[in-house]
């Protein structure tokens, strides 16, 4: 240009595509309809007559597909820092194996903050049903159980799980326990609320069904909780269902290997441990 002393820095602009009208529009298109009623009103009758014009398949994909777009948006930053993630097999079978598995939602605190995400790797076999995690405080318990929750929980919505490999029980049901606040209001105790709601776990819960206990009975004394957690124990040994059982109580840990180990029930080894 003939007074331009200098070359303009081109700026690039990228226009959102906005769904629906502004403010500004719908003021604008009011007005019209007030102008043209009858041809508003044809356009309101003929709404109304095709409400159901929709298959219930699409409306049900349409709404579906935006959680597993989102999933995707959610874990593409984990995948781009190295973390693995795998479409699992599932099968009737409960010898379930994950390798190199971590827990989605601290993985991304993690990579957020900058810090390391540690895996671990876990199978069952044979007859093994019951997972029994013990060890010193923030060593990654409650960590593992919501990992084996996450796994399953996302195989059965079709989703890739966070692993290198994965195999997952065909479940009908996942059931859970971990601590809640302690309601003030509440007229029971601690105690009789975590009993309360293991009851009503078990009653809900049969062979196929997911158990995941996260430290349950922590309030009460050692020899309570041991004699309490045997008895839920064993009931979830004779469903026959799958189970990580999160706890302080070593003995528990030691129990389930000398069940598998000499075919003796709970009640058996509780017993010979406590004397």
């Amino acid at each position: 240009m003939r007074f331009r002393r200098h070359r303009g820095q081109e700026v690039e602009m990228n226009l959102r595509q906005r769904v629906g009208m502004g403010h500004v529009e719908a003021r604008i298109l009011e007005m019209v309809a007030r102008l043209f009623p009858e041809p508003f009103r044809r356009l309101v009758g003929f709404c109304e007559a095709h409400r159901e014009i929709f298959h219930p398949a699409v409306l049900r994909f349409h709404r579906e597909v935006q959680f597993y777009l989102a999933y995707l948006d959610f874990i593409a930053p984990l995948k781009a820092k190295g973390l693995h993630f795998c479409y699992p097999s599932l099968s009737g079978s409960k010898e379930v194996l994950g390798e190199e598995a971590f827990d989605l939602a601290l993985a991304d605190r993690l990579i957020e903050s900058g810090g390391e995400v540690v895996t671990n790797s876990f199978h069952t076999s044979g007859d093994e049903r019951i997972l029994v995690v013990t060890g010193p405080n923030q060593g990654g318990k409650t960590t593992f159980a919501r990992t084996f929750g996450q796994l399953h929980h996302l195989a059965r919505l079709g989703c890739p799980v966070p692993g290198r490999r994965a195999e997952t029980f065909l479940f009908d049901r996942i059931l859970t326990h971990f601590e809640r606040a302690e309601d003030v209001s509440s007229l029971t105790g601690k105690l009789e609320e975590e009993l309360l709601r293991v009851r009503d776990m078990l009653r809900e819960g049969g062979r196929d069904s997911i158990f995941i206990l996260n430290e349950p009975f922590s309030s009460t004394t050692w020899a309570d909780g041991l004699e309490i957690g045997r008895r839920v124990m064993e009931a979830i040994r004779e469903k026959g269902a799958l189970c990580v059982w999160v706890t302080f109580l070593d003995e528990l840990a030691h129990a389930m290997t000398l069940v598998r180990k000499h075919r003796l029930t709970c009640h058996d080894v509780i017993r010979r441990i406590g004397s």
